[in-house]
């Protein structure tokens, strides 16, 4: 148990229990749910310079054992939820990933499968990962119906990232290019769309984009 900082009466434990020491006895404070529902939390009301100040539990916890609140950053809970505000439940994060972590431990996260829009599951991208050296991307994206950005965002780690199956590094130098990219390439090229776009569009550095649009590259099928 120690003093909660700045309020000389109240003690805080690491259980998330406040207590009052005025009058010179140890009491134990009974919390009470402030905010608007849903968004509720426990608090307690303090008193501090004659005047009581209304001070959520997870707020005071973290200032007595942690520290103050750095720049940025607010209360984060953990997989025990919003209620429960024990020291080891409790740390100071930013705003997204304190969003991000309550909508995974509450079951409302839109990510992976949870998307409606996803065409993809956890089970495809581990397989896609796993067959990116035997198979050509082109080929994948027709296996599992989608289109090759789709693919690549989802074999290289730029989506899909809490799938545990190893990313993919594709290497834009050596990647096997066949016919029909380069024809997409060069009519993408013909029609104004710059290098650097087109590199990005098919994961090709840009030198490489510059030989093919150029006709100066070999095309391996």
């Amino acid at each position: 148990m120690k003093p909660i900082p700045g309020y000389p009466d109240y003690h805080a434990d690491e259980n998330g229990n406040i207590y009052s020491t005025k009058y010179k006895k140890l009491r134990k404070m009974k919390p009470q749910l402030f905010g608007t529902k849903p968004k509720d939390y426990y608090g307690v009301l303090l008193r501090k310079d004659g005047h009581y100040v209304s001070r959520y539990i997870a707020q005071l916890i973290l200032e007595t054992f942690v520290g103050p609140c750095p720049v940025g950053m607010q209360v984060c809970h953990g997989p025990d939820g919003k209620y429960d505000n024990s020291l080891v439940n409790l740390s100071w994060g930013t705003a997204s990933k304190n969003n991000r972590e309550d909508k995974l431990r509450d079951g409302t996260s839109s990510r992976g499968e949870n998307n409606a829009m996803a065409k993809l599951t956890e089970l495809s991208v581990g397989v896609i990962r796993r067959a990116c050296g035997d198979l050509t991307v082109k080929q994948l994206a027709e296996v599992f119906d989608v289109n090759e950005e789709q693919i690549y965002r989802s074999a290289s780690g730029k989506t899909w990232q809490h799938v545990k199956t190893p990313f993919v590094k594709f290497n834009t130098h050596t990647r096997k290019v066949d016919d029909e990219e380069v024809a997409r390439m060069r009519a993408m090229w013909a029609s104004g769309i710059p290098e650097k776009d087109i590199a990005a569009l098919f994961h090709l550095s840009r030198s490489r984009v510059c030989r093919i649009v150029n006709n100066k590259a070999r095309i391996a099928a």
